[in-house]
């Protein structure tokens, strides 16, 4: 049971870096005059929902 918690806390930390790192990436490459901004944006959200659904889906 306590294996099985550790490895959901690693899984689960493994997403707060996964996300952060794509708002990190999304933040530092977007010049102020970029247009593309709304599509890095939805593009974050969309890979960060994918892993968030993915880690839910193997450790719930």
């Amino acid at each position: 049971m306590a294996s099985e918690l550790v490895n959901m806390a690693y899984a689960w930390a493994g997403v707060v870096v996964a996300v952060g790192g794509v708002f990190g990436t999304m933040f530092l490459t977007d010049s102020p005059g970029d247009d593309g901004s709304t599509t890095s944006g939805v593009t974050a959200i969309a890979v960060s929902l994918f892993v968030i659904a993915l880690v839910a889906s193997v450790t719930l």
